[in-house]
């Protein structure tokens, strides 16, 4: 839950408040713990995780409680097959180029041997059901559940505070990343196979031989390999740009 800006959430049995904000250049947070009347405030000018450390400290000064780990709730496995896959927060951009910042990283969900893995940018976490639908982390705080349409087809994941809902196959980076490098490929080849063919056919004196139908198709796939290739390299340039005022805005 929020309040006034501040993330609500509990580690080592400790009610916490926390704020957190990053870029490609610093990483700050600020921790509240007002049942002991204590806080932490770390800056750090690299892409560092500041969670590491609010968990050090409190490690170091308030430790955890032993408690034992909650037993598996029948059908679990079955639930857990149908919540695996990969899921991208609600709050990264659908399109230009930013979308592609936020969806480079997804969460993913699997099943061990008897917990849910939730492997995390920060680590991999195991997650174990405590009600239906609802999963407690096996060694920390953090609380997991997952949302259904009205078909039964799971469409959203709430980690914490923070909502990420379900990739399809093809909008995964281990379809995307391929699937770009082949059609890149193909642009290139264009730019190569077409002008060293009418190069050969007209050292052979065959250019007049073929329709013109032929070259004129010929020659529109360089063309659109060529302007493919143009837009790609756009595209990198607005990316570029799109990072540069991640790190440094730009006046308004």
């Amino acid at each position: 839950s929020m309040a006034y800006g501040f993330v609500i959430s509990g580690e080592n049995d400790r009610y916490i408040l926390w704020h957190y904000g990053e870029s490609a250049r610093f990483s700050t947070m600020v921790a509240l713990l007002p049942e002991v009347d204590a806080g932490l405030f770390v800056s750090y000018n690299t892409p560092f995780n500041a969670r590491e450390t609010l968990s050090a400290f409190l490690d170091r000064y308030y430790p955890p409680e032993e408690h034992p780990p909650p037993q598996p709730l029948p059908g679990f496995p079955a639930r857990a097959d149908r919540w695996a896959g990969a899921y991208i927060p609600m709050r990264t951009a659908h399109t230009g180029p930013q979308k592609i910042v936020g969806w480079i990283v997804p969460l993913k969900v699997s099943m061990d041997e008897r917990n849910l893995l939730l492997r995390t940018p920060f680590g991999n976490q195991r997650y174990a059901e405590i009600e239906l639908g609802l999963l407690k982390q096996v060694d920390g705080e953090r609380l997991l559940g997952f949302r259904e349409d009205s078909q039964g087809n799971v469409t959203h994941l709430f980690w914490g505070p923070f909502a990420y809902f379900r990739a399809t196959p093809f909008h995964t980076l281990n379809f995307q990343l391929p699937f770009i490098v082949a059609c890149l490929a193909f642009f290139v080849s264009t730019l190569i196979v077409f002008p060293v063919a009418y190069l050969v056919h007209r050292r052979r004196g065959e250019n007049g031989k073929t329709p013109r139908a032929a070259r004129a198709a010929r020659w529109l796939a360089a063309i659109t390999g060529a302007l493919n290739l143009i837009l790609s390299g756009w595209f990198l340039v607005l990316l570029l740009d799109y990072a540069q005022t991640y790190v440094w805005p730009t006046e308004a």
